[in-house]
């Protein structure tokens, strides 16, 4: 590989496009070379006035994030759109995410829908769940449904767990049985949310049998990854006997966690006197 760098840096001299880029690439990661991030910026942009799409994006990459050179989002949304005219899926993405959060350029919603529908459309799965948000909360229901699927099905568990929401809160029953899917497909994936959302499920009877049996145990598992609503809602359970054995101490215990994750809830239950008293007396505590 050292035999290789002397010829690379002598055909960038002369203009070399691709040499440019890889000799970028070797002093970004150190390899035969010492790590220069400003030099390694320099040879990028070389390459990427050249045309160079692999350069561009880099270029783009590096002015948003501040490595090699100064953070410049503007700039960086310039690059980012020359190499996502090119067909640069994560640029165009990228374009997309500038354009909604308004970074170095004015906050446009539609224009950030179509750079993230082309990324969508190659199969990006992030600019698929974007594009089904965006399309959400403009109310166009069936569009998000149809974008926030095709994420869920790639895997991603914010569209599993927004694709089940879109479901529960539908007029048809049909359509609200097709969130335990999701729920379950995002749960499995350790998603709390969607846990804690499933053991509602259950313990509301509302998309499905009441089963206050299973409803605790997705709580114990939305608990178990850390999710403060379903500490609360673990620690109503034992409170109230609930699926489960009355335990006040064990109640009191789950409401100490989900307040301490902020859940507001368990902040005002922890409020009431009688429930810390039963805690301590159980406890043993007079």
């Amino acid at each position: 590989m050292k035999k290789i760098i002397n010829p690379l840096k002598k055909a960038a001299s002369n203009g070399n496009v691709c040499a440019q880029y890889f000799l970028g690439v070797c002093l970004a990661l150190g390899v035969n070379l010492r790590r220069n991030q400003k030099s390694a910026f320099a040879r990028f942009r070389q390459a990427a006035i050249k045309g160079h799409v692999e350069a561009q994006f880099e270029v783009a990459n590096r002015l948003e994030r501040g490595i090699g050179a100064g953070r410049d989002a503007s700039q960086a949304l310039i690059w980012y759109k020359r190499a996502a005219a090119r067909g640069i899926v994560e640029a165009q993405y990228n374009v997309g995410v500038h354009y909604e959060a308004g970074n170095g350029v004015r906050r446009n919603i539609q224009l950030a829908a179509k750079w993230y529908r082309q990324a969508a459309e190659q199969g990006d799965s992030d600019a698929q769940f974007r594009l089904a948000f965006l399309l959400a909360k403009a109310g166009k229901r069936k569009l998000a449904e149809k974008w926030y699927f095709k994420a869920a099905k790639n895997g991603l568990v914010d569209a599993q767990f927004n694709l089940a929401l879109l479901y529960e809160n539908s007029r048809r029953r049909a359509e609200r049985k097709k969130a335990l899917h999701w729920y379950r497909r995002a749960a499995e994936r350790n998603d709390g949310a969607s846990a804690t959302n499933l053991g509602i499920a259950y313990a509301q009877g509302r998309i499905t049998t009441r089963n206050l049996t299973l409803a605790t145990s997705w709580f114990r598992r939305a608990a178990a990854m850390g999710d403060a609503k379903g500490l609360f809602n673990l620690g109503q359970c034992y409170e109230n006997g609930e699926g489960v054995r009355e335990d006040k101490s064990r109640a009191f215990e789950c409401y100490l966690f989900a307040a301490g994750k902020g859940n507001t809830s368990a902040r005002h239950r922890l409020g009431r006197n009688r429930l810390i008293k039963g805690a301590l007396r159980a406890a043993g505590v007079r």
